[in-house]
């Protein structure tokens, strides 16, 4: 197996860090999205000579909670026509449960994705900044520094940075299109604002459908799935999500 080992350190020479440019507003964390790791990996695949081929193993399934649970083997081949002897199998996990409790098909390609990712950073051990331990393993690693002295100064006024709120922005689709998201999820089960949101949750579905990973379809689901369920939540006596 010299030829893929030979590769696999070149292309871990070529590709070590991939920078999280993606940022999930309805769950507020950054991430790397699939779109720029390939960015970065693939030419460097394509230059040594590797070749990932993905298959499922074994059928997908589906919990009480909306999440698809599958298995992805992968064989690792050459381009001298080498072939690595075992098959590389990572498992997946996506959720499309709706606030209705109905699960739809993109729970899938959210699997398949994820398992994607996941194999070829680890694979190729590239990093993103999010190692939990990094943090306390530099602060192990540096001898205590003495105190320094410090002037007394006068207590400035705390500066307050309000973040920003996507439930602000305009819907900027269909007859609400210059209505706000919490302006939406005001309306009554059954009123013209909620049948608005069922109508554009299940076009959204559609185009996902049709382009599945599509993340401006997948924020516009999530954020119309949240409108349903204040309005559900708001119709059942709960306390609104504003």
């Amino acid at each position: 197996m010299k030829a893929i080992s030979t590769a696999l350190n070149e292309v871990m020479k070529h590709v070590g860090y991939v920078q999280k440019t993606k940022f999930n507003e309805f769950h507020r964390y950054a991430y790397a999205g699939e779109e720029e790791l390939l960015e970065h990996l693939r030419p460097a695949l394509v230059e040594a000579g590797l070749i990932l081929i993905p298959s499922l193993d074994g059928e997908p399934r589906t919990d009480e909670n909306g999440n698809t649970h599958l298995v992805v083997a992968y064989t690792l081949a050459h381009t001298s026509g080498e072939v690595w002897p075992e098959k590389i199998r990572v498992p997946g996990c996506g959720n499309d449960k709706n606030s209705k409790g109905g699960i739809g098909d993109k729970g899938t390609y959210k699997a398949l994705t994820g398992a994607n990712k996941y194999l070829l950073f680890k694979l190729f051990q590239i990093a993103t900044g999010d190692d939990p331990e990094k943090h306390d393993a530099n602060a192990a690693s540096e001898p205590p520094r003495a105190a320094a002295p410090t002037k007394p100064r006068a207590a400035a006024a705390p500066k307050v940075t309000q973040p920003h709120d996507w439930r602000d922005d305009p819907v900027g689709f269909g007859k609400f299109t210059a209505s706000t998201w919490r302006e939406i999820a005001q309306g009554e089960v059954g009123g013209r604002r909620y049948s608005y949101c069922e109508w554009l949750r299940d076009e959204t579905k559609k185009k996902l459908a049709e382009k599945p990973g599509d993340e401006r379809g997948e924020k516009i689901l999530e954020r119309v799935l949240w409108a349903l369920a204040a309005m559900n939540n708001a119709a059942d006596g709960g306390e609104a999500p504003f």
